[in-house]
Protein backbone atom coordinates (compact mmCIF):
# COMPACT_ATOMS: atom_id res chain seq x y z
CA UNK A 1 0.00 0.00 0.00
CA UNK A 2 1.29 3.27 -1.11
CA UNK A 3 1.43 5.93 1.50
CA UNK A 4 0.32 9.29 0.74
CA UNK A 5 2.96 11.75 -0.02
CA UNK A 6 3.64 14.81 2.86
CA UNK A 7 4.59 18.43 1.32
CA UNK A 8 4.50 20.29 -1.70
CA UNK A 9 7.14 22.25 -4.24
CA UNK A 10 6.80 25.85 -3.72
CA UNK A 11 4.60 27.04 -6.38
CA UNK A 12 6.83 30.42 -7.31
CA UNK A 13 8.81 29.24 -10.02
CA UNK A 14 12.13 30.43 -9.50
CA UNK A 15 12.25 28.89 -5.56
CA UNK A 16 10.24 25.28 -6.25
CA UNK A 17 11.90 24.39 -3.08
CA UNK A 18 10.17 21.15 -1.18
CA UNK A 19 8.57 21.74 2.16
CA UNK A 20 7.41 19.13 4.41
CA UNK A 21 4.69 21.93 5.51
CA UNK A 22 3.66 24.21 2.78
CA UNK A 23 1.47 26.68 3.12
CA UNK A 24 -1.40 27.28 0.87
CA UNK A 25 -2.40 31.11 -0.30
CA UNK A 26 -5.88 32.17 0.53
CA UNK A 27 -6.16 34.04 -2.53
CA UNK A 28 -4.62 32.46 -5.38
CA UNK A 29 -4.71 28.91 -3.80
CA UNK A 30 -1.64 27.48 -4.79
CA UNK A 31 0.95 25.96 -1.91
CA UNK A 32 4.36 27.88 -1.12
CA UNK A 33 7.18 27.49 1.14
CA UNK A 34 8.13 29.53 4.44
CA UNK A 35 9.84 32.43 2.73
CA UNK A 36 6.98 33.03 0.09
CA UNK A 37 3.78 32.10 1.84
CA UNK A 38 2.87 36.03 1.92
CA UNK A 39 1.01 36.80 -0.94
CA UNK A 40 3.91 39.99 -1.41
CA UNK A 41 6.60 37.68 -1.69
CA UNK A 42 4.87 35.40 -4.39
CA UNK A 43 3.40 38.47 -6.09
CA UNK A 44 -0.32 36.93 -6.02
CA UNK A 45 -1.99 37.56 -9.24
CA UNK A 46 -5.58 36.35 -7.66
CA UNK A 47 -7.79 39.52 -7.79
CA UNK A 48 -9.34 41.06 -4.27
CA UNK A 49 -12.62 39.63 -4.28
CA UNK A 50 -11.10 36.04 -3.87
CA UNK A 51 -9.44 37.56 -0.60
CA UNK A 52 -11.80 36.18 2.59
CA UNK A 53 -13.80 39.24 3.77
CA UNK A 54 -12.87 40.26 7.95
CA UNK A 55 -16.55 39.72 8.21
CA UNK A 56 -16.70 35.69 7.49
CA UNK A 57 -14.29 35.06 10.79
CA UNK A 58 -11.98 36.44 12.71
CA UNK A 59 -8.55 35.07 12.46
CA UNK A 60 -6.76 33.27 15.34
CA UNK A 61 -3.04 34.67 16.36
CA UNK A 62 0.30 33.18 16.80
CA UNK A 63 -0.22 31.88 20.58
CA UNK A 64 3.68 32.48 20.91
CA UNK A 65 4.34 35.37 23.40
CA UNK A 66 5.07 38.74 21.62
CA UNK A 67 4.15 37.57 18.67
CA UNK A 68 1.02 39.36 16.80
CA UNK A 69 1.19 38.08 13.37
CA UNK A 70 -2.23 35.56 12.10
CA UNK A 71 -2.01 32.20 12.74
CA UNK A 72 -1.74 29.43 10.19
CA UNK A 73 -4.36 26.28 9.89
CA UNK A 74 -2.69 23.24 8.49
CA UNK A 75 -5.05 20.10 10.31
CA UNK A 76 -8.60 20.00 10.66
CA UNK A 77 -10.74 17.65 12.57
CA UNK A 78 -14.04 17.72 14.36
CA UNK A 79 -14.84 20.94 13.48
CA UNK A 80 -10.60 22.14 15.20
CA UNK A 81 -8.44 23.91 13.38
CA UNK A 82 -4.89 23.74 14.52
CA UNK A 83 -1.22 24.42 12.78
CA UNK A 84 1.12 22.16 14.71
CA UNK A 85 -0.16 18.41 14.86
CA UNK A 86 2.03 17.50 17.74
CA UNK A 87 0.51 20.25 20.44
CA UNK A 88 -2.37 21.27 18.37
CA UNK A 89 -1.92 25.00 18.54
CA UNK A 90 -2.47 27.86 16.20
CA UNK A 91 0.74 29.57 15.18
CA UNK A 92 2.51 32.16 12.16
CA UNK A 93 4.72 31.31 9.33
CA UNK A 94 8.11 31.72 11.53
CA UNK A 95 6.82 29.56 14.67
CA UNK A 96 4.63 26.74 13.03
CA UNK A 97 7.45 24.36 13.37
CA UNK A 98 8.27 22.41 16.62
CA UNK A 99 11.30 23.55 17.26
CA UNK A 100 10.02 27.04 16.86
CA UNK A 101 7.70 26.95 19.72
CA UNK A 102 7.67 25.79 23.10
CA UNK A 103 5.93 22.43 21.90
CA UNK A 104 3.78 20.10 24.62
CA UNK A 105 2.99 16.93 22.88
CA UNK A 106 -0.79 15.90 23.39
CA UNK A 107 -1.21 12.65 26.22
CA UNK A 108 -3.50 10.87 25.22
CA UNK A 109 -6.36 10.01 28.12
CA UNK A 110 -6.61 6.42 26.70
CA UNK A 111 -5.53 4.14 29.66
CA UNK A 112 -2.25 2.19 28.81
CA UNK A 113 -4.01 -0.87 28.58
CA UNK A 114 -6.29 0.28 25.35
CA UNK A 115 -3.49 1.24 23.64
CA UNK A 116 -1.90 -1.73 24.26
CA UNK A 117 -4.54 -3.82 22.73
CA UNK A 118 -5.06 -1.54 20.02
CA UNK A 119 -1.34 -1.75 19.35
CA UNK A 120 -1.93 -5.62 19.34
CA UNK A 121 -4.92 -5.78 17.09
CA UNK A 122 -3.31 -3.74 14.47
CA UNK A 123 -0.36 -5.83 14.71
CA UNK A 124 -2.94 -8.95 14.12
CA UNK A 125 -4.21 -6.78 11.54
CA UNK A 126 -0.86 -6.65 9.70
CA UNK A 127 0.98 -9.66 10.39
CA UNK A 128 -2.09 -12.50 10.97
CA UNK A 129 -0.78 -15.52 12.59
CA UNK A 130 -0.55 -18.80 10.53
CA UNK A 131 -2.33 -20.87 12.65
CA UNK A 132 -5.15 -18.06 12.25
CA UNK A 133 -5.16 -17.88 8.16
CA UNK A 134 -7.81 -19.64 6.45
CA UNK A 135 -6.12 -22.76 4.37
CA UNK A 136 -3.21 -22.27 6.44
CA UNK A 137 -3.15 -25.95 7.40
CA UNK A 138 0.05 -26.27 5.95
CA UNK A 139 3.22 -24.73 7.54
CA UNK A 140 4.85 -21.39 6.04
CA UNK A 141 7.74 -21.79 4.06
CA UNK A 142 10.38 -19.29 5.20
CA UNK A 143 11.68 -17.43 2.88
CA UNK A 144 15.49 -18.65 1.65
CA UNK A 145 16.31 -14.97 0.99
CA UNK A 146 18.98 -13.49 4.12
CA UNK A 147 16.95 -10.21 4.25
CA UNK A 148 13.58 -11.37 4.12
CA UNK A 149 14.27 -13.86 6.69
CA UNK A 150 15.92 -11.47 8.76
CA UNK A 151 12.72 -8.81 8.13
CA UNK A 152 10.41 -11.68 8.74
CA UNK A 153 12.13 -12.42 11.99
CA UNK A 154 12.75 -9.14 13.27
CA UNK A 155 8.43 -8.74 12.66
CA UNK A 156 8.17 -11.90 14.80
CA UNK A 157 10.41 -10.34 17.36
CA UNK A 158 8.63 -7.14 17.30
CA UNK A 159 5.12 -9.19 18.35
CA UNK A 160 6.91 -11.36 21.05
CA UNK A 161 7.94 -8.72 22.79
CA UNK A 162 4.38 -6.76 22.79
CA UNK A 163 2.84 -10.05 24.38
CA UNK A 164 5.98 -11.81 26.59
CA UNK A 165 5.35 -11.41 30.44
CA UNK A 166 8.51 -11.87 32.80
CA UNK A 167 9.07 -15.12 33.75
CA UNK A 168 10.16 -14.21 37.56
CA UNK A 169 7.02 -11.39 38.46
CA UNK A 170 9.45 -9.90 40.69
CA UNK A 171 12.27 -9.39 38.31
CA UNK A 172 12.94 -5.99 36.32
CA UNK A 173 15.74 -5.05 33.70
CA UNK A 174 16.41 -3.21 31.05
CA UNK A 175 15.02 -3.98 27.34
CA UNK A 176 18.82 -4.89 26.54
CA UNK A 177 19.23 -7.15 29.54
CA UNK A 178 16.33 -9.32 28.18
CA UNK A 179 16.50 -12.15 26.22
CA UNK A 180 12.50 -13.08 24.80
CA UNK A 181 11.47 -16.48 24.22
CA UNK A 182 9.01 -19.09 22.91
CA UNK A 183 8.63 -21.96 25.39
CA UNK A 184 6.87 -24.95 24.49
CA UNK A 185 5.47 -27.46 26.67
CA UNK A 186 3.59 -30.29 24.81
CA UNK A 187 0.34 -28.52 22.92
CA UNK A 188 0.81 -25.21 25.17
CA UNK A 189 3.43 -22.66 24.27
CA UNK A 190 4.23 -18.78 26.28
CA UNK A 191 6.40 -16.25 25.11
CA UNK A 192 8.54 -15.17 27.97
CA UNK A 193 10.92 -12.75 28.66
CA UNK A 194 14.10 -13.76 30.66
CA UNK A 195 17.32 -11.85 32.56
CA UNK A 196 20.08 -12.90 30.36
CA UNK A 197 22.15 -13.19 33.43
CA UNK A 198 19.66 -16.10 34.94
CA UNK A 199 21.18 -19.22 35.33
CA UNK A 200 19.62 -21.56 32.70
CA UNK A 201 17.82 -24.51 35.39
CA UNK A 202 16.73 -21.15 37.56
CA UNK A 203 14.72 -20.56 34.23
CA UNK A 204 13.50 -24.03 33.23
CA UNK A 205 12.43 -24.14 36.52
CA UNK A 206 10.43 -20.65 36.22
CA UNK A 207 9.19 -21.72 33.14
CA UNK A 208 7.74 -24.48 34.35
CA UNK A 209 5.68 -22.99 36.69
CA UNK A 210 4.23 -20.55 34.16
CA UNK A 211 3.18 -23.28 31.99
CA UNK A 212 1.14 -24.84 35.13
CA UNK A 213 3.91 -28.13 35.43
CA UNK A 214 3.68 -29.79 38.88
CA UNK A 215 7.37 -29.95 40.97
CA UNK A 216 6.78 -33.75 40.61
CA UNK A 217 6.70 -33.39 36.67
CA UNK A 218 9.42 -30.52 35.96
CA UNK A 219 12.26 -32.96 37.50
CA UNK A 220 14.62 -33.23 35.55
CA UNK A 221 13.28 -30.89 32.66
CA UNK A 222 15.63 -28.96 30.56
CA UNK A 223 15.28 -26.49 27.80
CA UNK A 224 15.86 -27.95 23.73
CA UNK A 225 16.23 -25.18 21.05
CA UNK A 226 13.98 -25.62 18.80
CA UNK A 227 15.93 -24.96 15.48
CA UNK A 228 18.83 -27.80 16.45
CA UNK A 229 17.14 -29.61 19.61
CA UNK A 230 20.46 -29.19 20.95
CA UNK A 231 20.22 -29.02 24.79
CA UNK A 232 20.89 -26.28 27.21
CA UNK A 233 23.17 -26.57 29.60
CA UNK A 234 21.61 -25.86 32.90
CA UNK A 235 24.32 -24.17 34.91
CA UNK A 236 25.31 -21.98 31.78
CA UNK A 237 23.51 -18.68 31.98
CA UNK A 238 20.56 -18.47 29.50
CA UNK A 239 21.84 -15.26 27.35
CA UNK A 240 24.74 -17.08 26.44
CA UNK A 241 23.03 -20.28 25.09
CA UNK A 242 19.98 -18.55 23.28
CA UNK A 243 19.10 -15.51 20.97
CA UNK A 244 16.35 -13.04 21.59
CA UNK A 245 13.39 -14.34 19.74
CA UNK A 246 14.29 -18.50 19.48
CA UNK A 247 11.88 -20.97 20.29
CA UNK A 248 12.89 -23.68 22.86
CA UNK A 249 11.09 -26.69 23.98
CA UNK A 250 10.67 -28.22 27.95
CA UNK A 251 11.83 -31.74 27.77
CA UNK A 252 12.25 -34.14 30.23
CA UNK A 253 15.80 -36.54 30.37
Amino acid sequence: MDLPEKGAHCSLESCNIFDLLPITCPACKLQFCKTHAQQDDHACTAPVAALPTTSSRERVGCQVEQCDRPGLVSFKQDGKEWSCDTCRGIYCVSHRHTDAHNCVPIVSNKPETDNKTEAQALLNKLFPDVKSTAGASRPTKKPTDPAKAAKLRAIELMKMKHKAVAADPRSSAQVKDKVHLKVVWGTSEKVLWFVKMVVTGRAVDLAARILSISREDGRGMVFTLGETDDTLKNEVELGAQVEDGDTVRLVKM
